[in-house]
Parts: C-alpha cells; structure tokens; sequence
C-alpha cells in the first residue's frame, strides 16, 4: 500500500466536496461534479493511466462477466494500484446502502469479467458524496466492504494525516492521533482485488475470500475507532474536524 498516494488522493476529493458549490441542482451540475472531482485527482500524481465520467469500462478494454458496460466517474492507475472514484451529486435524499450496493455489484462483475486485464492492481473504490446526507447504513455497508465514503460533514483520517502534517503538529496528542489515524486508514480502505484470486490451473472459477467483508461487530469497532479520532482531532484544533 503506497500511504502517501491514500493520503494524497482522499485529501484531494475531500478538500473538493468542501470547496464544491451546494446551490446548484440536476444534471448538468452532478457532471460538473464529477469533472472537479476527476480535475482534483488528476493533481495528486502521475498517473500511468486515467479515465474520467462519460468513459465505459474505466477507459480500457474491459468486459465485465455479465457483459454489461459500466461507467465509473474516474479511474486513476499506477503500476500496482487503482484508485475508482464514484461520485453523488444527489439534489434529495441521502447516500443510502443501495448506492454502495450497486458500486459494489458493478465492481464485482467488472472485476470477475476482466481479471487479466486490472486485477493485478489493488483496487480501491471510493463513494464521493456532495452532501452530507448519508444515512447509517451506507456508511456501515461501506465500511464492512472496504469502500471509502467522502462526504463534506465527515472527517476522514487520511485528511487528518494529512492536516497534522501540513500543520507541523509536534504534540502528544497529535502523535497518538496519527497512530490511530494510521490504523483507522487501513480498515476504511481496502483493496477489492482482495476479494478474489484465481483458482489454480481452472478457467474462469476463483477463490472468494471473505474474510475480507467486516462483520457488525468488527464495523461497530471500527465507527467507534473513527468517532474517538475525530474528537481527538477536534480537541487539537484540525481544521473541518
């Protein structure tokens, strides 16, 4: 896992929805979503390869096993990671577990279709939310599946990783922060190539590892870990915490 992309990369879609207009309505304003969302990305690094809204497929020659041809609002490679943006500009209404639902289920087939093609890149998708609207079960359907969920109300801990280091903060309380920032990235954000690998000498049969899909309990742990960050991050003064 490269932290410093993670950081780089979930910093630069947060700090977006921030700086995002919330008066706007409807179509034409959802694309201008995607595109700041595709435009702030595109900074971070790079990039071997990058596809952004309007493009089926992530931009490359993939069939998903259902041969269904699926758009993802960006796609952004290095040698070895892949990072899938989702973006909801929703004019009413919240964030709710079918969204994340659905970005799985398209990532899933996509995946089981084109293995050859992207799974030798750990894969990270990530739900953008223009609104702070999301209900409690898309963020606990998010967490157990390893989607990162963005929205303006919440702060994530790469965006407080990133804060502590941009702010030079030197004390105590900051480190043990960091400590458990570091250890709260790793359980929000999780590669979904994981999720599947190529049985020996078979076509077309893989293993399914589920293990990788967070139970209630570990998700109840995981939410807890994530409020004790963010009000350690508020008591040392992180800005949007």
């Amino acid at each position: 896992m490269n932290a410093h992309l993670h950081v780089g990369v979930a910093t630069s879609l947060a700090r977006c929805v921030r700086a995002f207009p919330a008066d706007g309505r409807g179509p034409a304003q959802g694309y201008r979503f995607e595109r700041a969302l595709f435009d702030a990305v595109m900074e971070v690094a790079p990039w071997r390869h990058a596809a952004g809204p309007d493009q089926f497929g992530m931009g490359l020659p993939t069939v998903s096993k259902s041969g269904v041809q699926y758009e993802f609002d960006g796609a952004f490679a290095t040698d070895d990671t892949m990072y899938l943006v989702e973006a909801k500009h929703l004019t009413g209404g919240a964030v709710t577990r079918e969204h994340i639902g659905v970005s799985v289920q398209r990532l899933l087939d996509t995946l089981l279709g084109a293995f050859n093609e992207i799974g030798f890149r750990a894969i990270y998708p990530v739900l953008v939310s223009a609104t702070p609207r999301v209900d409690d079960a898309a963020l606990r359907h998010a967490i157990a599946w390893g989607v990162l969920l963005i929205a303006p109300n919440r702060m994530t801990p790469f965006e407080m990783l990133s804060e502590i280091e941009r702010l030079a903060f030197q004390s105590r309380a900051s480190h043990e922060l960091a400590e458990r920032a570091t250890e709260l990235c790793a359980y929000l954000w999780r590669p979904f190539t994981a999720l599947l690998q190529p049985a020996t000498g078979e076509v077309n049969v893989f293993r399914f590892d589920a293990n990788h899909i967070y139970g209630a309990e570990k998700t109840n742990q995981i939410i807890e870990l994530w409020s004790e960050c963010l009000g350690t991050a508020r008591s040392i003064g992180l800005p949007n915490a």
